[in-house]
């Protein structure tokens, strides 16, 4: 059925081939007239100039009546760099199109074939960059008010020229860079949309009003949400007949228009232009136009695609997955993305993310921090450090035993065939002898404790030694396993008290249990065809098609568990930060079940969306109650890039948090939302 429900809502129709370059000019085509096209370079050898580089490029037409983006990949024409873009358009094609054809032939040119590249004078290279995108954006009003009709098509572009040791972005719009560093996501541009209380926004907004323009609702004049882009003649060269259209339309009084005073366009081609040096610690690129990051962060894709190359090592498969994973979120544009993976990178040997391991570092850490320390003092470096390593020795002896007991098992199991014991790497006898070694490690922490530490340490490798077997016995080996894995929240009381208090660390462990039936249920759905095989159960295949609803409680459960502990200690707010952190845990494994290849399973990730969009639009509201103004400004922000409908109590709370940080620019804004949606407020911002 999601299948089914995708293809009916965006009319797709995805043909997927590996192109060559072409002999004559090597351009990487897009075909336009597809709704699904994709480019696969798989050799390095399709791009002579810039060894190693393998690209992915995938364009899919959302619910959008037209498909307005494109993609360009050129490795002709720039010595010693390869060049791509996406343009994302909107009133039309014409202006994309025009781009296609255009822009790159304009940058050859201006940078004499790739010299002025090659020169390393940044300076000379941005003034280049900066002149061909005004000039060939001149070149298109002048087409667009030639060709006979009336055109107000527009389109944002980011484009990349990528060296041996060097990036260089120029942009426009707000399509997206995000580049990945060691696993961790750096944002390269800023959208350039009139809306927002960061930097980039309020130098748009401020630009706006200083040309003589106005914004409604985050759109400039009321309709385009775009400061930066080509095209667009009727907010360059024709700003006084949209006015009097806009008169004739009813859309604002006869008299606000003959008030309107331009002094210069609203919407302009001047781009941000800017360079990145690419260590051996940088893996891949992604560009990619709104239709992606509108519903999925930078942390979230590049998690996204790493998890793939890490499955297949295939670029191309990446960015297909990527892009059609933007659908399933319901993405209402269309998504264009373009991934160049440097070749820089081992995949098959790269290991997989484990973060489920840092929240019972956290968890462990926030008992020890609360009842080992004093108001105004650090927690006890040494106890620190002792859970932190009896949690690493902890998790690494659960799961040499697990992988002792079921080697028979994981080497009929696709995802677990290659476990050291499994695939031959090791002989049993010497994973036993590894255990051993962990035991006696985690002993030797155990002394270092109290004797009623001691005991409930030492109890818990009766957990630790049979969990390998309740997946023969029961359909909950995923609640045994938090069970075993959580054992920590009783531990880091009782080292510092010496006994446990029910009321505070029942609440803290059964979060943890909650947040791990979370998370392994997604883990097990990756393997439900295997475990029918070889007889074995999992809460995957006792939830089925309910498992929406019962990882929605379990979330639910987690975060509400966790909140009562802090009740009960009396430091609800010094635990607040661990709530963040926990949802954000949450936000994150939802996403994993993207990359299971379980496309039965995919519309359990819609639930992310509404479940932390919910928690954003209250936690917005709580920041600014405790007078933390500009996490509330940046939650608010987060809800409306979300297209969450805020609640009369956000709105009050936000306007709060302008009047206390002075930012009367957002402050007006949200006032005109209030007025747009009818909201029954008696509110005036001056």
């Amino acid at each position: 059925m999601p299948q089914l429900e995708r293809f009916l809502l965006t009319k797709l129709h995805c043909g997927t081939s590996s192109l060559k370059s072409s002999t004559k000019n090597n351009l990487l085509p897009v075909r336009a007239k597809s709704q699904c096209s994709a480019i696969a370079i798989d050799a390095p050898s399709s791009l002579t100039d810039v060894d190693g580089i393998r690209w992915g490029s995938a364009s899919l037409q959302g619910p959008r009546e037209e498909m307005e983006d494109d993609i360009i990949i050129r490795s002709d024409g720039l010595d010693g760099f390869s060049f791509a873009g996406v343009f994302d358009g909107h009133g039309g094609i014409s202006s994309v199109k025009f781009l296609r054809d255009e822009l790159y032939k304009e940058f050859v040119a201006a940078l004499q074939g790739g010299l002025l590249l090659s020169g390393k004078d940044f300076n000379v290279i941005r003034n280049a960059i900066k002149e061909v995108f005004e000039d060939v954006d001149a070149k298109l009003l002048n087409w667009l008010e030639t060709i006979g009709e009336e055109d107000e098509s527009g389109s944002t572009a980011t484009v990349m020229f990528i060296g041996k040791n060097v990036l260089i972005i120029s942009h426009i719009g707000d399509s997206c860079a995000v580049l990945s560093r060691s696993g961790k996501a750096e944002v390269l541009t800023d959208s350039h949309r009139p809306i927002g209380s960061n930097k980039a926004s309020l130098q748009e907004i401020r630009r706006i009003r200083e040309a003589g323009g106005w914004i409604v609702n985050g759109r400039i004049c009321g309709d385009i949400a775009v400061s930066r882009a080509f095209g667009d003649v009727r907010f360059k060269t024709k700003k006084n007949e949209m006015v009097q259209k806009g008169v004739e339309e009813g859309r604002w009084s006869e008299k606000f228009g003959s008030r309107v005073q331009f002094n210069g366009d609203l919407v302009i081609a001047s781009p941000d232009v800017f360079q990145v040096a690419l260590g051996s610690d940088v893996e891949f690129i992604i560009l990619a136009s709104d239709g992606l990051w509108d519903y999925m962060n930078s942390s979230d894709a590049v998690n996204f695609v790493r998890n793939q190359l890490r499955q297949h090592g295939d670029v191309q498969i990446a960015c297909e997955e990527l892009a059609r994973t933007a659908l399933d979120l319901r993405s209402q544009d269309n998504v264009s993305i373009v991934i160049a993976d440097l070749g820089q990178t081992d995949w098959q040997t790269l290991p997989l993310q484990q973060q489920n391991l840092f929240y019972e570092l956290g968890q462990a850490f926030a008992t020890v921090d609360y009842v080992g320390s004093n108001p105004g003092h650090l927690p006890d470096f040494k106890m620190m450090t002792l859970f932190g390593c009896g949690a690493l020795l902890l998790r690494g002896a659960g799961c040499t035993i697990n992988d002792l007991i079921d080697r028979d098992i994981d080497t009929k199991v696709e995802r677990t065939k290659l476990r050291p014991v499994a695939s031959g790497l090791l002989s049993p006898f010497q994973g036993r002898c590894f255990l051993g070694f962990q035991l006696l490690l985690g002993l030797g922490i155990l002394l270092q404790l109290n004797d009623y530490s001691r005991i409930l340490g030492a109890s818990s490798l009766l957990l630790v030694f049979s969990y390998p077997l309740m997946k023969r016995l029961t359909f909950w080996p995923q609640a045994y396993l938090g069970l075993t894995f959580n054992w920590g929240a009783l531990l880091g009381w009782s080292a510092i008290k010496g006994s446990l208090d029910p009321a505070i660390v029942l609440p803290l462990y059964m979060s943890g249990v909650f947040w791990t039936l979370v998370y392994d249920t997604i883990y097990a759905h990756q393997d439900k065809e295997d475990d029918l095989k070889v007889g074995v159960k999992s809460t995957a295949l006792r939830f089925g098609d309910s498992t929406k609803e019962w990882i929605t409680g379990f979330g639910i459960a987690c975060i509400s568990s966790l909140a009562l502990s802090g009740v009960n200690a009396n430091i609800a707010m010094d635990l607040l930060d661990l709530v963040v952190v926990t949802v954000n845990n949450c936000r994150g494994s939802y996403l994993k079940m993207i990359s299971m290849q379980c496309k039965q399973d995919l519309d359990l990730l819609r639930f992310r969306q509404v479940f932390i969009g919910v928690f954003l639009v209250e936690f917005s509201s709580l920041m600014s109650v405790i007078s933390w103004p500009n996490e509330a400004l940046s939650l608010f922000c987060e809800l409306q890039a979300r297209k969450r409908e805020p609640t009369d109590v956000n709105l009050l709370s936000i306007l709060s948090s302008c009047a206390l940080l002075g930012a009367l620019d957002l402050g007006r804004w949200i006032h005109e939302f209030v007025i747009v949606f009818t909201c029954h407020l008696l509110l005036c911002v001056g």
